[in-house]
C-alpha cells in the first residue's frame, strides 16, 4: 500500500502514469502475479480528457497567471449558451452595483447573469482537478457562490471592491467543490485497492485451507476490520 501510494504521488506530480516496467521494478521481490501488476497498472491510469491547448487563465487577485490545460470545445459550447445574455458595458455594470447596495433586488439577478461569464473563466484554473465531467457542476458552484455574495451585499449601503469580493466568493465555492470531489475520488480509489486486496486474499486462503475463508480469517490476514470486510465482500459479490 505504501509503494502504491508513492506511485500515485509520482503520477500526480508528473502527470504521467508509471509504465508496466516501472511498476514491476517498484514491486520487485514482493511476488506479485502478472494479474496483480496489470491491476495496479490499470488502477494508476487516470482518464485523460481531450485537450486542445494551453490557455493562460488570469486569476483574480493575483498579479500573474498560470497555464491551465482546458477542453476548449467544452468552454466554447458553454460560452455560446451564455451569449444569449446581453453583455453590459463597465459603466452599466457599475450602475447595477449601486442599485444593489441601495437594496434593489432585481440587481442581484442581473449581476448574477453578468458574472456567469467571469465564473466560467475563473473555472479554467480549477477544472483540471475535477475533469470535464464535473466542469458544469464546478461552474454552477461558482455561480451559486456569486449569487450568495450578492445577496449579502444587497442593501449594504456602501461601496466595496465588488470585482475582488465576487471573484473570491466564486473561487472559494469552486475550491470547496474540488476538495469534496477529490475526497470522494480518493475514497473510491481506496475502496478499489482494498477490494482487490480482499479478492486476492480470498483466493490465496481458499487454496491454503481448501475451503472459503471466514470473515475472521480474512480480517486477520488482510488486517482489515470485519465490519469493513463485510462491505467489501458485498461489493465483490455484486461484481460476480
Amino acid at each position: 500500500m505504501k509503494i502504491l501510494r508513492s506511485l500515485e504521488e509520482i503520477r500526480n506530480t508528473s502527470g504521467t502514469a508509471p509504465t508496466k516496467k516501472e511498476i514491476a521494478v517498484s514491486f520487485k521481490g514482493m511476488g506479485l502475479t502478472k494479474q496483480q501488476q496489470e491491476f495496479i497498472y490499470e488502477y494508476l491510469q487516470r482518464p485523460q480528457e481531450e485537450t486542445v491547448g494551453i490557455q493562460e487563465a488570469s486569476l483574480s487577485g493575483e498579479t500573474g497567471s498560470r497555464p491551465v490545460i482546458v477542453n476548449e470545445a467544452f468552454f466554447k459550447k458553454y460560452t455560446e449558451n451564455l451569449n444569449k445574455i446581453p453583455r453590459l458595458a463597465p459603466k452599466e455594470e457599475e450602475l447595477l452595483y449601486e442599485r444593489l447596495i441601495s437594496g434593489d433586488k432585481e440587481a442581484v439577478q442581473s449581476l448574477s447573469e453578468q458574472w456567469a461569464y467571469k465564473v466560467a473563466e475563473l473555472a479554467r484554473a480549477q477544472i483540471m482537478a475535477v475533469g470535464e465531467k464535473e466542469a458544469a457542476d464546478l461552474i454552477q458552484e461558482g455561480n451559486i457562490g456569486v449569487f450568495l455574495a450578492l445577496q449579502q451585499m444587497l442593501g449594504l449601503g456602501k461601496k466595496v471592491d465588488f470585482g475582488k469580493e465576487l471573484a473570491r466568493a466564486a473561487e472559494e465555492a469552486m475550491e470547496r467543490y474540488v476538495q469534496k470531489t477529490m475526497a470522494d475520488a480518493d475514497m473510491d480509489q481506496s475502496l478499489l485497492v482494498k477490494a482487490a486486496l480482499v479478492y486476492e486474499a480470498q483466493k490465496f486462503l481458499a487454496e491454503q485451507l481448501q475451503r472459503l475463508p471466514s470473515a475472521t480469517e480474512l480480517s486477520q490476514y488482510t488486517r482489515l476490520p470485519e465490519t469493513e470486510l463485510d462491505n467489501i465482500l458485498a461489493i465483490l459479490d455484486e461484481k460476480k
